[in-house]
């Protein structure tokens, strides 16, 4: 799952709604990142209005306050997955 984000995140892409639901879990356990519906090139994402996008439960307080964000979403969402595992 990081390396997935970390492969986003040096190409210039932030996917904003990472959760459970978006990563593939194969036989085995090869793990793929899918939904990229949301997904934005780093260099775009303060065009335009401040979007709320994402899951509520993953989103970080800059998505909340509509302030100004990059990458760093996606690692807060990821460490919300983490807990969500290992509290399951």
């Amino acid at each position: 799952m990081l390396s997935s984000v970390n492969y986003l995140h040096q190409h210039g892409i932030v996917h904003r709604d990472i959760k459970s639901h978006n990563f593939l879990v194969y036989e085995n356990y090869t793990v793929k990142l899918c939904d990229f519906g949301l997904a934005k090139s780093k260099d775009k994402l303060h065009q335009g209005p401040m979007q709320f996008s994402g899951t509520p439960a993953y989103m970080s307080h800059e998505l909340f306050q509509k302030k100004s964000y990059d990458e760093k979403v996606d690692i807060f969402a990821l460490g919300t997955l983490m807990f969500e595992i290992y509290t399951s």
